[in-house]
């Protein structure tokens, strides 16, 4: 079944060094430090309103979408997050609770890629310049 299409705003961001911002005093005029708006939509929100719904993630367990999860607690955040970026960090216990076990067991075993297999060669010289006690680098 196809997500019917809404129509999305387009905008364009121009960052600007805290340098130089343009208003020529080396300040940011943005006061409270959110992020840059442009009529009334963060870039976090622009960059949601711009996925492509037919290719979020659906989770079979629960229906829900996780794109979508993610989006309505980042948006809540006052700092940056991988969340921004809609990477899911595991081991954050904030972003564990966005999902119940069962949605957990099949984000974290759906698409598992194999990690190759790394020569002994390489190995050998990886374990060669290790550092684990950095008073010795």
């Amino acid at each position: 079944m196809k997500t019917p299409q809404t129509k999305r705003p387009k905008a364009i961001i121009n960052y600007e060094s805290e340098e130089d911002n343009g208003n020529g005093n080396g300040q940011d005029d943005n006061e409270n430090g959110d992020e840059q708006e442009v009529n009334g939509f963060t870039s976090f929100d622009l960059i949601y309103q711009s996925l492509d719904p037919t290719q979020m993630w659906t989770l079979e367990s629960s229906g829900r979408i996780v794109e979508k999860v993610i989006y309505e607690y980042a948006r809540t955040l006052r700092h940056e997050s991988c969340l921004h970026s809609f990477i899911i960090n595991d081991v954050d216990k904030k972003t564990r609770t966005l999902f119940r076990n069962d949605e957990w067991n099949e984000i974290l075993s759906t698409n598992l890629k194999r990690v190759p297999k790394i020569a002994k060669p390489i190995t050998e010289l990886l374990k060669k310049y290790s550092v684990t006690n950095l008073f010795k680098f």
